[in-house]
C-alpha cells in the first residue's frame, strides 16, 4: 500500500532539507577556500614588498642567460659573500680612498680610507702622520706607535679603534674567519697587523685558489690577508659582479633589518602579520600601531613583539586581533628598534 500523504510530504521535506544542507555546506566550504586563497595572496604580497626592498645579486653570472626559476637563496648568499670578499680585499689592498667610501658609506668607508692612508707608515715613524689627512691621523698614530702605546690614554676617537683592536686580539681564531663576514675579518687582521705585521695573517689558513674554490669557502685566506697588508690588489680573488652592483648591496649597514606588516583576515578573524629579514642576524622590538587611514589620530590597537631576523624574507609573527578591526580599512605603522646578534651556529673544523 502506498504511504499516506503526510509520510510522503515529510520524506520529501527531509530530502529537500538534506539537499539544502549539502548545498549550503558546499557553498560555505567554497567560500572559505576562496577566503583562504585571498588572504594567502595578501601574505604573499606582503612578502613580495619585503623582497622588493632587499638588494640582491642577479641570479645569473655575467654573460649567462638568466634561469627560468628562482635561484637557490643559499647559492645567492654564497655568491654575495664571495664578491664581498673579492671587492673588500681589492679596495683595502688598493690606494683609492674614495672608492672605499662609495662602496661602504659611513664609518666602514672611513675606516677603509684611514687604513689606505696609513698602511705604508712604518712603526715608530710618527712624523709621517703629519702628512696624513686630519680625519685619519689618529689611526695613523695608532699604527705608528702600536696599540700598546697609543691605547694607554686614548681620546674618544682612538678609543673606538683600540676597542676594535682588542676585540680582534682576544677573538678565538681557532676556526679562522668562520662566523664573521669576509670584510670584518680582513679589517680585524689589518688592525692586528699594526702590532704584529704580516704575522697577523697566520691566524687564517694558507689555501691556494684552486683548493679554496673546490672547498666552496667564502672566508678570506692568508693570501688575501697578505694582499691587504702589502697593498697588492693582484693577490685578491677575482669578483663575479661589477663593484657598482655590490655598492648597492652595501648601501645599508650589513645588519640593518627590513620589517613590514599588515592586518590580515581569515577564518579565525583579523590577525596582525609581521614579516622581516636582515642581511646579518638581528633581534628587533617591533611596535605596531593600527589605525583607520581616514583618522590618523584614532588608534585601533597597539601591539608589541620581539622578533629574530635572518636572511630569509618570511613571516616572523602572527598575532590575533579583536574581531571589530576591519582588515580592509586599517593601516599599520611600524616602529622598530633592532640590534645585531651573533649567529647561533657551531663552527666546524676545516
Amino acid at each position: 500500500m502506498p504511504d499516506d500523504p503526510a509520510t510522503v510530504a515529510r520524506r520529501e521535506r527531509e530530502q529537500r532539507t538534506e539537499a539544502f544542507a549539502g548545498l549550503t555546506s558546499m557553498t560555505t566550504d567554497h567560500a572559505m577556500l576562496t577566503l583562504d586563497a585571498y588572504w594567502r595572496d595578501r601574505e604573499d604580497a606582503l612578502l613580495a614588498s619585503l623582497k622588493a626592498l632587499t638588494a640582491a645579486l642577479p641570479a645569473a653570472l655575467p654573460g649567462e642567460p638568466p634561469g627560468e626559476g628562482t635561484e637557490d637563496p643559499a647559492e645567492t648568499a654564497r655568491r654575495e659573500l664571495l664578491d664581498e670578499r673579492a671587492h673588500g680585499c681589492r679596495l683595502m689592498a688598493g690606494d683609492d680612498e674614495q672608492a672605499c667610501k662609495r662602496f661602504w658609506p659611513g664609518p666602514s668607508g672611513d675606516a677603509c680610507a684611514a687604513w689606505i692612508a696609513a698602511r705604508g707608515v712604518s712603526k715608530g715613524d710618527t712624523a709621517a702622520c703629519e702628512s696624513v689627512h686630519a680625519l685619519h691621523r689618529d689611526f695613523c698614530l695608532l699604527r705608528a706607535l702600536g696599540p700598546a702605546k697609543a691605547c694607554k690614554d686614548p681620546n674618544e676617537r682612538t678609543a673606538v679603534m683600540c676597542a676594535f683592536f682588542d676585540e680582534a686580539r682576544t677573538r678565538d681564531w681557532s676556526h679562522g674567519c668562520r662566523g664573521i663576514g669576509p670584510t670584518d675579518c680582513l679589517a680585524m687582521l689589518a688592525a692586528l697587523s699594526s702590532a704584529e705585521g704580516e704575522a697577523a695573517c697566520d691566524r687564517v689558513p694558507e689555501v691556494d685558489a684552486a683548493a679554496d674554490e673546490a672547498a666552496g669557502s667564502t672566508d678570506p685566506t692568508r693570501a688575501h690577508c697578505l694582499a691587504v697588508i702589502r697593498g697588492e690588489p693582484a693577490g685578491c680573488p677575482t669578483p663575479l659582479f661589477p663593484v657598482d652592483h655590490l655598492a648597492q648591496v652595501h648601501a645599508r649597514p650589513q645588519w640593518e633589518p627590513l620589517v613590514v606588516g599588515g592586518v590580515m583576515g581569515g577564518r579565525s578573524g583579523p590577525r596582525l602579520a609581521i614579516a622581516g629579514s636582515s642581511r646579518s642576524p638581528a633581534l628587533c622590538r617591533v611596535v605596531s600601531v593600527v589605525h583607520d587611514p581616514d583618522d590618523a589620530s584614532a588608534v585601533d590597537a597597539v601591539e608589541t613583539a620581539m622578533i629574530g631576523l635572518d636572511r630569509a624574507p618570511r613571516l616572523r609573527t602572527v598575532t590575533p586581533m579583536r574581531s571589530d578591526i576591519d582588515p580592509f580599512r586599517v593601516r599599520v605603522d611600524l616602529q622598530t628598534l633592532c640590534v645585531p646578534v651573533a649567529p647561533w651556529t657551531v663552527p666546524t673544523a676545516r
